[in-house]
């Protein structure tokens, strides 16, 4: 058993004596909580002692730099009543980003009672390590550490604990966070996984996730990475047109003229994939290149001022 104190709560002088060196930690634990743009997860919530229930959304739409220079992904958690419901009761954004050389994961928490960084897992946490979270003295616990068969599939599941409480969190290699239980005297809550679409692929109840994010408005222009990349011959582009109240146009649903093309190294235009009006909503398109050679490719999302190119790779 060992005692980790993260660097981000120790005085500068404490992490020169006992930090002298910084390690990049194994791609193996980093993947206990994979942050991605387009990964989604949907949850199952019982709160009031198991009395009552909703769904949980959580997806990452894009990265943003806030003010200490750090780049985060946005996570967003939205509740819902059932699974037919497109219209959220409840929307907030978490700022989170995986530090590799120390293997944590991170959140920033703009608002009180801690503003500021803090530990949500430490992804390199073995059996029996004990974890310092913030600058308050909370404690985590990896209780143990097993593989475990989650959607079909065995995988490393690390378990942990918050002493002196009914508080307990479980993370799955590949997939992230499957199980969060809060638990007072007289209050407890829980959050179980049903199904996750991590790097484009989908877990569990993939047609809950589908239907839910179809219909879900964005508030975001967002270009997926193309998945799988690189590819042979096909691959699927994902994109997101939001709805953005115009005062000439009232509330109703905006239509934007939207184009998505591919490029070859020399700004070439190869293939025109979408050309047209588009209501607000997420979409898919599959690009076929069996007719094109092998190569590094470029294609690029407009509408009005917006615009965003990212490279693919056809590999025959």
């Amino acid at each position: 058993m060992k005692i980790k104190i993260p660097q981000l709560i120790l005085p500068a002088f404490f992490i020169a004596l006992v930090f002298p060196t910084v390690h990049t930690y194994p791609q193996q634990n980093l993947n206990f909580y994979p942050l991605q743009s387009g990964n989604i997860w949907f949850y199952m919530w019982t709160y009031d002692n198991k009395t009552d229930s909703a769904f949980v959304l959580e997806s990452i739409s894009h990265d943003t730099t806030l003010a200490n220079g750090e780049k985060y992904f946005i996570r967003r958690t939205q509740r819902f009543k059932d699974r037919m419901r497109t219209i959220p009761l409840e929307t907030y954004n978490k700022f989170q980003r995986v530090d590799g050389t120390n293997g944590l994961a991170l959140q920033f928490d703009e608002t009180e009672p801690y503003p500021g960084e803090r530990i949500i897992y430490d992804l390199s946490a073995d059996e029996g390590d004990t974890t310092i979270m913030d600058s308050h003295g909370l404690l985590m616990i990896c209780t143990d550490v097993n593989d475990t068969i989650l959607f079909n599939e065995t995988r490393t599941i690390k378990n942990f604990s918050l002493p002196n409480t009914y508080s307990f969190a479980a993370i799955a290699e590949g997939i992230g966070e499957s199980v969060f239980l809060t638990g007072f005297e007289f209050y407890s809550s829980e959050k179980t996984l049903l199904g996750a679409k991590i790097s484009g692929k989908y877990f569990g109840d993939s047609s809950t996730i589908t239907s839910i994010n179809k219909k879900i408005v964005p508030e975001y222009f967002f270009l997926s990475q193309n998945y799988p990349n690189p590819f042979n011959p096909a691959t699927t582009i994902q994109y997101s047109i939001p709805f953005i109240p115009s005062p000439w146009q009232g509330e109703g649903q905006r239509v934007r003229s939207v184009t998505l093309k591919v490029y070859d190294m020399l700004g070439r235009e190869i293939s025109t994939l979408i050309n047209e009006q588009k209501l607000p909503g997420n979409y898919q398109i599959k690009f076929d290149g069996t007719s094109l050679p092998s190569g590094i490719y470029f294609y690029r999302l407009t509408s009005g001022s917006f615009s965003q190119t990212k490279k693919l790779v056809l590999l025959k």
